[in-house]
């Protein structure tokens, strides 16, 4: 139910209202099925936890994150450093986006087993998270 276009519309109306003017600052994995991001805006942090386990997808905003010292890999390096413009929702789909300065976006796919994180610069898709799913 959390993964619906219903849901998700609501999620992003609420992030839309938080998180433009954050800079993305790190993304990471310590596990091959859990992304963290890491937005801020000179006053706090803002975490995102995308938990995409093929029996159990979802988001989760932790108030902070220990990064553990071995075993973390970043991801998505060219958004370091941009700020976020507007957080949308795709139009009657499981799919939630992050729209960043000069054109780039972070989409969620909340499609059950197949979820997956992806970076995409001028409607292309550059890196996918879990590189398996096509």
């Amino acid at each position: 139910v959390h993964n619906n276009y219903f849901f998700l519309r609501q999620l992003a109306l609420q992030l839309d209202k938080v998180l433009p003017g954050y800079t993305f600052v790190s993304c990471f994995s310590q596990s091959k099925d859990e992304l963290v991001i890491e937005l801020n805006n000179a006053k706090r942090s803002f975490f995102i936890k995308a938990s995409l386990s093929p029996t159990f997808s979802c988001l989760s905003f932790p108030t902070q994150f220990s990064r553990a010292r071995k075993n973390s890999i970043d991801l998505f390096l060219p958004l370091l450093m941009k700020k976020v413009q507007q957080v949308f929702v795709f139009e009657n789909e499981r799919s939630m986006g992050i729209q960043l300065e000069e054109d780039h976006q972070l989409i969620f796919k909340m499609h059950g087993a197949r979820a997956n994180v992806l970076y995409a610069h001028q409607n292309q898709v550059k890196e996918i998270f879990r590189n398996h799913l096509k």
